[in-house]
């Protein structure tokens, strides 16, 4: 259990940065 909460974690911090990385791409 705490391992899949830890790779939800990862995959959120994941999409946050593609999504900042994105942005100031634009």
């Amino acid at each position: 259990m705490g391992n899949n909460s830890g790779q939800q974690k990862g995959a959120e911090a994941m999409i946050v940065t593609k999504s900042l990385l994105d942005y100031l791409d634009q």
